[in-house]
């Protein structure tokens, strides 16, 4: 029913926006997209699942469950055919955890902390990723008491988890307590936190890469910051692969700030996530490639 919903505004979020002429105009720009910057977008596309998959791996070593590079990789491939194709990056994150599981089935726990900690290490590589492009592209930041209540939210709601965690679980708090005071830890983290940058580099790349090919030519920094902003938009879990949410970001802040024609911003849009299904596809063909019946533990 969830996907049924989501497939319907999907449809009609496209339908609106395809239904102007000079979007119906734009996107017939598709037929001539330059087949060598469409290649490096393809290549881009797959770097990405290739950093994603290897910073998944260094935090599975640290919370010491032993799975080989190119079994993650696969894995990689296979939750993001499960994240665009259907059930968004909580699904995703859901195929991880039964691939991983299946391999290793008395470490449960220990694949869970693996992306917590994967997600983890996101969060300091965007925060500085952020800054700099949007100071950069000119764009300002929430200024007087909204900037100061967000920076107040965020902390107190880290103590509160903190809090709750050690009033109602202590035994799970002390765990993870110590678990993240380990010097292996934090190593693991930092090092997970290094590999988060190619990893929103060449997945924002994807779409410069696809604008180019369409000959729309906008500088790489605030064209990153269009693209980290229709991403975020994106995530949000209500069309199927972000469709129409993405397209109508892309348009909204590319004509904005570089007078981008509201058909190209679209097009790109489309060109770009087409060059990541592709490799959202090849997880679908793993996916059916995988073995049915439970592996015995190694």
């Amino acid at each position: 029913m969830v996907w049924l919903l989501k497939a319907i505004f999907t449809a009609a979020l496209l339908g609106w926006l395809l239904s102007r002429a000079e979007v119906r105009e734009g996107l017939g720009s598709l037929r001539h997209l330059g087949p060598g910057w469409l290649l490096a977008g393809f290549l881009t596309a797959g770097a990405s699942q290739l950093f994603s998959a290897w910073r998944w791996q260094v935090c599975l070593r640290t919370a010491g469950v032993p799975l080989p590079g190119l079994m993650v990789f696969r894995f990689t491939l296979m939750s993001s055919a499960a994240g665009f194709l259907s059930i968004g990056t909580l699904g995703a994150d859901a195929v991880r955890v039964a691939l991983a599981v299946r391999r290793h089935p008395g470490q449960k726990a220990a694949v869970l902390g693996s992306l917590g900690l994967d997600h983890m290490s996101a969060a300091p590589a965007f925060v500085v990723m952020a800054a700099v492009v949007l100071s950069t592209a000119g764009v300002q930041y929430p200024a007087g008491p909204w900037g100061g209540a967000l920076v107040v939210a965020a902390v107190g709601g880290f103590i509160a988890i903190g809090l709750l965690l050690r009033r109602f679980r202590p035994a799970l708090h002390d765990r993870m307590r110590n678990f993240l005071l380990e010097r292996k830890t934090r190593r693991g983290l930092a090092w997970a936190a290094v590999l988060s940058v190619p990893v929103m580099l060449s997945h924002y790349a994807v779409f410069f890469c696809a604008a180019r090919a369409l000959d729309v030519r906008v500088p790489p920094v605030p064209f990153a910051s269009a693209a980290a902003t229709a991403d975020v938009l994106a995530s949000l879990p209500i069309t199927l692969a972000g469709l129409g949410v993405r397209e109508k970001a892309f348009e909204t802040l590319l004509g904005l700030w570089h007078h981008v024609p509201p058909g190209a911003a679209i097009a790109l849009s489309l060109a770009g996530l087409g060059l990541i299904l592709l490799w959202g596809l090849a997880g679908a063909v793993c996916f059916l490639a995988e073995p049915i019946q439970p592996l015995p533990p190694p």
